[in-house]
């Protein structure tokens, strides 16, 4: 075994201990040697622990790589891999250096990327005499790149660059090209002969490794990615001025460039997938199209260093240097257009999107960060946000996009379909005030025009200029009263406005200012479904402001995981933001942190706010979360110091959350009992009513009557809880709980410490919590077999009948129906169990279950004195019970001789078995013996004495067994008085003995 560390990552590697030994030095770092063929090279890699110093170098028939320190290593892969083109290796004796024999002549690229270095064996050699000097891209070849930024943070080392879905981000390469380009003297010459502006170009693509020379009209360049503070810069070295069109659609990143170029994107395969996962060439045949799969909120920003375009991805938002303006002109021939204004826009280019099904129009730029920066959402089309360049989405087969000096129109033969409301309302005024800012960015500083002393006297200026206005001004009024109520605190009054102007163009659903402001209105209203939905439109999905918006409302709806995501896709744009808005949008974050248990941070997004600089109500509530972290992170002394000073702002709705976790936490560190934990919260639970506070404190009520096992009070405030907030995601999470302690009651024996009158009254009061299906019934069952133990027959008979007309159906049912009618007739219930047999008679049951049946309905009917009928059901049936049965038919109607023999009948042979008589069988002889005696059989009854004479002389009736038998006068006193003795048995008992044993203990969804 072998392990080490790798940026983030902890490497172990298994291997042979046979082939260790001869390894070398033990002593030594174990060396990972990965390789692979490529079409156009051969890459050999070299995983160091760390970095290290190196040095290659090719002579007439070999590769040497020297290292700065003594290593071992493991070369299978390439000689498995690259047998046809490299010896077998052999390390010096000094082992800082090996040695590989090649069999065909290749060029060599260097290069090194965090822990790993990696060589390229090129198949195609270049030949610097064939360049010429104004063709060629000198640069000298480095042994090792050092990138002029701050260090690049560790990344994962993940891969293989033979394997495509392994990743690792990478630093800066020098390109083959100039590497042997250099490597001649002749060519250091041109280099010193070049003028500026190729010097200037050839040092910047040594600095992000040069495109193939171009010998051809379609241009060969190599994609480059390296590591810059805070994320990854890809550049797309062309030797030529191109404009470009960079923008992100859903989780796809477009770069679209206007020259023809094959594109090396071997790179990608030691990307990781912090910020990138894939990356491929898009065919087309006017433009060069790239495609890449990005994270989840990153920021895209764009620049152009001579003909080098450089794209980073980042995590913070930068505006476009320059913002393509967006102009309708709807009064231009023939039918009016839409301008998106650019010095030197070129095509558009139509661009097929798989993932969404459509085209693009995509019309690249030259001017570095020209980009549309807010969406726009027509009827006929889209106008997409850009980070260069211009993207339009057509709806419309009639829509014609054009490229024109000076700017791109869109236009269709019979004229846009556009909202009035765009032109001349929100869009428009927004347009002129603020046109740079997304439609969802809430200016509410400048909105506010200053102290709320002022308000009404603004607000009746604002609102006479919107009566004596009309048109357009009077749009612009109303957007502007509207802004003026929401940075104010009027969301109502903001809401009605926007509906308002709603109201005079059906097309408002369309225009994103409209949006974005009556989502954001909505939102402070406690409106965050109609806020989720309006901020969702299709037209804002990759707005970072409406991103942060909607992260705010997912935290309300208690939804962490999406607003974490939403706020992670806006982060970029929070310092836009200030006052008491980014304070509650930073404990948003920590709020929605806390709970997904990421302590850290949410640590670290409370850190940008100072309780002395916040208003009561955000100050009391960042302590609480601070003490919620400081308890998540397992300082309680930290925690309860924070809560103790939420409370002592005294501002209730974070007041009373605090005292709540603060009892929680002395709960579970012991410094409170179960008792004055309860009689704390039993206090809190009327110090706030009516929203999610109360409700977080019936639910920590209720747990804490369960742990003290008062499962009544605590069911009995969880279905308060549940009661009075039905429609809260925690009220489904304290009915999931009630269900499962209800189950544990019955199901688990935890009831079985409660009488069971109490048991039973207890599920009679929660019995909707009964679960459905097996679990249901086998606690229906368990409940009832308890009752029938205490003689509580009715109870029983009650809680099944309920669960036989209500909850069962098919077999399970006629099984319930058989256990209740023993039920019933344990009670001297027999009509009922007569009717309970028959309202659930079924065609195709079980044998068993059927024959025990009818055995039930034939008992009930000799109860209820009809024997003829009870003989008819049982008659062919051939089992002890049905024996028993019938001897207690003929004895009850009082047919001595039937009698007599049915009970020896069921008897059997059991005078020949040595064991004593039981009680119950000694009963069955006696019977016997009467009613062989009453119905005058002497010889019978002797025969009967001679086989159970000595058995019945040791057990309870031996005396009456023997004046029975010696002299059976019937009519005389004693024998009547023990005929009456013996008559007085039970044998019902006897009956359902078996039933009582067998059907309970039934699977009743066999």
């Amino acid at each position: 075994v072998r392990n080490f560390r790798v940026g983030n990552k902890v490497v172990v590697d298994l291997y042979d201990a046979a082939n260790e030994e001869s390894a070398g030095d033990t002593d030594l770092p174990m060396i990972n040697v990965r390789a692979g063929e490529h079409p156009d090279y051969l890459r050999i890699v070299f995983d160091w622990p760390e970095q290290i110093v190196f040095d290659a170098a090719l002579s007439d028939d070999a590769l040497s790589v020297s290292f700065a320190t003594p290593f071992n290593a493991r070369f299978e892969q390439v000689e498995s891999r690259l047998a046809d083109y490299v010896g077998s290796p052999t390390i010096s004796d000094d082992r800082m250096s090996v040695s590989l024999p090649l069999k065909a002549a290749f060029g060599l690229r260097q290069l090194q990327i965090d822990n790993r270095v990696v060589i390229d064996l090129l198949k195609q050699p270049p030949q610097p005499e064939s360049v010429s000097a104004s063709a060629a891209v000198p640069a000298e070849a480095p042994q090792a790149v050092v990138e002029p930024e701050v260090a690049a943070p560790d990344q994962p080392d993940n891969a293989n660059a033979a394997n495509a879905g392994d990743a690792a981000v990478a630093s800066t390469q020098p390109s083959a090209e100039a590497q042997d380009t250099v490597a001649a003297d002749n060519a250091k010459n041109e280099v010193q002969q070049a003028d500026k502006t190729r010097e200037a170009v050839a040092e910047l693509l040594a600095d992000v490794t040069a495109a193939d020379i171009v010998t051809a009209a379609k241009q060969k360049i190599e994609l480059r990615i390296r590591q810059i503070p805070g994320g990854a810069r890809i550049s797309v070295p062309f030797t030529q001025d191109h404009a470009a069109a960079v923008f992100m659609r859903g989780k796809t990143l477009w770069a679209v460039f206007d020259a023809q170029a094959d594109v090396d994107m071997s790179i990608m395969s030691l990307v990781s997938g912090n910020l990138m996962s894939r990356g491929r060439q898009v065919s087309h045949e006017d433009v060069t199209v790239l495609a890449f799969d990005v994270a989840a909120g990153t920021m895209v920003h764009v620049n152009r260093q001579q003909s080098v375009w450089q794209i980073d991805l980042v995590r913070n938002y930068v505006t476009p240097a320059g913002v393509l303006q967006v102009v309708r002109e709807p009064n231009a021939e023939p039918n009016g257009h839409v301008l998106i204004k650019a010095l030197s826009p070129k095509g558009p280019f139509a661009i097929n999107d798989p993932e969404a099904g459509d085209m693009i129009m995509v019309s690249p730029v030259l001017e570095v960060s020209h980009a549309v920066v807010t969406p726009r959402r027509y009827v006929d089309f889209e106008i997409l946000a850009t980070s260069q360049g211009i993207a339009i989405v057509p709806f419309s087969d009639q829509l014609a996009v054009e490229g024109k000096p000076g700017a791109i129109t869109i236009s269709t033969p019979l004229g846009l379909s556009m909202s009035n409301l765009v032109s001349r309302g929100i869009g428009k005024a927004a347009a002129e005030s603020d046109s740079y800012s997304s439609p969802v960015f809430m200016d509410f500083a400048n909105w506010r025009q200053g102290s709320s002393a002022n308000f009404r006297t603004i607000r009746r200026q604002v609102s006479a200029e919107i009566q004596e206005s009309e048109g357009e001004k009077r749009g612009a009024r109303r957007l502007m009263l509207a802004r003026y109520y929401l940075s104010h605190g009027f969301a109502a009054e903001a809401r009605g406005m926007l509906q308002l102007m709603a109201a005079e163009d059906s097309n408002a659903d369309k225009d994103l200012y409209h949006q974005g402001l009556m989502g954001v209105a909505e939102y402070y209203m406690g409106r965050y479904a109609d806020a989720r939905e309006k901020l969702s439109h299709s037209g804002l999905r990759d707005d970072p402001h409406a991103s942060l918006w909607r992260g705010a409302v997912f935290a309300q709806q208690q939804r962490w995981q999406k607003a974490l995501e939403n706020f992670d896709r806006g982060y970029g744009v929070i310092g836009k933001y200030n006052g008491d808005t980014v304070a509650e949008l930073y404990l948003l974050m920590a709020e929605a942190a806390i709970n997904r248990r990421e302590f850290d941070r949410a640590s670290r997004e409370m850190q940008n706010l100072q309780p002395s600089e916040l208003p009561i109500a955000l100050e009391s509530r960042l302590w609480l979360l601070r003490g919620l972290v400081a308890e998540g992170q397992g300082n309680s002394d930290d925690a309860i110091a924070a809560y103790n000073m939420a409370e002592s702002r005294h501002y209730r709705p974070t007041e009373v959350p605090a005292r709540l976790a603060k009892l929680e936490l002395l709960g579970r560190l012991g410094s409170l009992s179960s008792e004055d934990t309860i009689d704390g919260l039993e206090k809190l639970r009327y110090a706030w009513r009516g929203d999610d506070i109360e409700l977080r404190v019936l639910h920590a009520l209720g747990e804490k009557y369960i742990d003290a096992k008062k499962y009544r009070n605590g069911l009995s405030v969880m279905r308060s809880a549940v009661t009075n907030f039905p429609d809260a995601l925690r009220s489904k999470q304290i009915a999931m709980r009630m269900g499962e302690v209800f189950s544990g009651l019955y199901l688990d024996g935890a009831a079985d410490d409660l009488p069971p009158i109490k048991a039973l009254a207890l599920y009679y009061d929660f019995r909707e919590l009964t679960p459905v299906g097996k679990d249901g019934d086998e606690m229906i069952r368990r409940l009832g077999e308890r009752l029938v133990s205490v003689d509580l027959l009715a109870e029983a008979a009650e809680l099944l009948d309920h669960q036989v007309r209500y909850r069962l159906a098919g077999a399970a049912k006629a099984q319930v129906a058989a256990q209740l009618a023993v039920i019933q007739l344990l009670d001297r219930q027999p009509e009922d169990a007569l009717e309970t047999i028959r309202r659930t008679r079924q065609t195709r049951l079980p044998q068993d279950l059927n024959v025990t049946r009818l055995l039930l309905e034939a008992r009930a009917l000799t109860e209820m004195e009809d024997y003829e009928y009870a003989l008819d059901l049982i008659d062919g049936i051939e089992t002890p019970e049905a024996d028993l049965l019938r001897a207690d038919i003929y004895w009850e109607s009082e047919n001595w001789t039937a009698a007599a023999g049915a009970m020896e009948t069921v008897l059997g042979e059991r005078w020949r078995v040595p064991a004593s008589l039981t009680l119950v069988e000694q009963g069955q002889v006696m019977r016997a013996s009467i009613a062989y005696a009453l119905a005058g059989e002497q010889q019978a009854l002797d025969a009967l004495k001679g086989r159970y004479g000595p058995k019945m002389t040791m057990g309870r009736y031996a005396e009456a067994f023997d004046v029975l038998t010696q002299s059976p006068d019937a009519s005389g006193v004693a024998f009547r008085q023990l005929a009456s003795t013996i008559a007085d048995i039970d044998t019902l008992q006897d009956f359902l003995a078996n039933y009582r044993g067998d059907v309970s203990t039934a699977d009743v969804n066999s």
